[in-house]
């Protein structure tokens, strides 16, 4: 039987170079952790919620807001929560 070898990890020689030389690289685009859009305070934040109807009820919600000139999300919330 033979003896199991730990395969080895490929390190490319950019991430070589910066683990050598403890040079830390300072990205700030997406997919990078600490990167990507900076967060907005509390109130701007959007929370998504989902509601059912059937599709003629669903139709005449997207008619009344577009006739007000507004999002079905918008149209919804001011007239729903005053």
């Amino acid at each position: 039987m033979e003896k199991y070898v730990e395969p080895k990890a490929y390190i490319s020689p950019e991430m070589k170079k910066i683990l050598e030389e403890g040079e830390e690289k300072k990205y700030s685009g997406y997919g990078y952790h600490g990167g990507g859009r900076p967060k907005k305070d509390e109130e701007a934040r959007r929370k998504t919620i989902s509601i059912s109807g059937t599709p003629t009820e669903v139709e005449k919600l997207k008619e009344l807001a577009e006739a007000a000139g507004k999002t079905v999300s918008r149209y919804i919330f001011d007239n729903l929560i005053k």
